[in-house]
C-alpha cells in the first residue's frame, strides 16, 4: 500500500514507484524498469494519495494537487500500462488526502480517514473493483462484516 508521501508500493516480490504518469517497477532484485504508460487519460499530478495493487491493476485514489483535495479513482493496468479513470457508482469517499487503504479478498479496496483541508476524517468506504461500486461503511452501526455481507453476499472471505 502507498499512503501519504511514501513513494513505494510493495506487492510480494514486486516494488512499484509512481512517477505519474509512469510507474517504476522492480521485481525481486532485477533491474528496475520505468514503464511509460500508454498515451491517453492519465491521472493529474498529486501528493498524499493512496494506491494499492490488486492482481495486475494498480489503483490510485484521492490526494492533493497543491490547490484542491481530490476524490477521483484511477486504475493502471500493469500489463498494458494504460490508465483509466474509474467511473464508479454508489457512495464514494469525499475529497481527501493522507488517508489509508487496504485490499480485501483480492477484490475490494477499503479507504479510510484522511484530511479534507478543514478536518480529519473518521469514515470508511469500500470499492468493489469488479463492479466499480463504492459503499460507505457505517462505522458506528452494525459490524463492517455484516454490512459488506448484505451488499455483496459473495464476500465470505471477509
Amino acid at each position: 500500500m502507498l499512503t501519504g508521501y511514501s513513494p513505494l508500493l510493495k506487492q510480494g516480490k514486486h516494488v512499484f514507484v509512481m512517477v505519474l504518469p509512469s510507474v517504476l517497477h522492480n521485481n525481486d532484485h532485477h533491474a528496475a524498469c520505468l514503464h511509460n504508460c500508454v498515451p491517453g487519460d492519465i491521472p493529474p499530478h498529486r501528493r498524499s494519495h493512496v494506491a494499492a495493487v490488486l492482481g495486475h491493476k494498480l489503483l490510485l485514489h484521492g490526494g492533493y494537487d497543491g490547490q484542491r483535495h481530490m476524490d477521483d479513482t484511477w486504475e493502471c493496468d500493469l500489463v498494458t500500462w494504460q490508465w483509466r479513470q474509474v467511473a464508479a457508482v454508489g457512495v464514494p469517499p469525499s475529497p481527501r488526502r493522507g488517508h489509508a487503504v487496504e485490499t480485501v479478498a483480492g477484490r475490494y479496496v477499503l479507504v479510510q480517514g484522511g484530511y479534507d483541508g478543514e478536518r480529519h476524517l473518521a469514515d470508511a468506504f469500500v470499492l468493489d473493483t469488479k463492479t466499480d461500486t463504492w459503499l460507505a461503511v457505517d462505522l458506528e452501526g452494525e459490524l463492517c462484516q455484516v454490512i459488506l455481507a448484505e451488499q455483496w453476499p459473495d464476500t465470505k472471505a471477509l
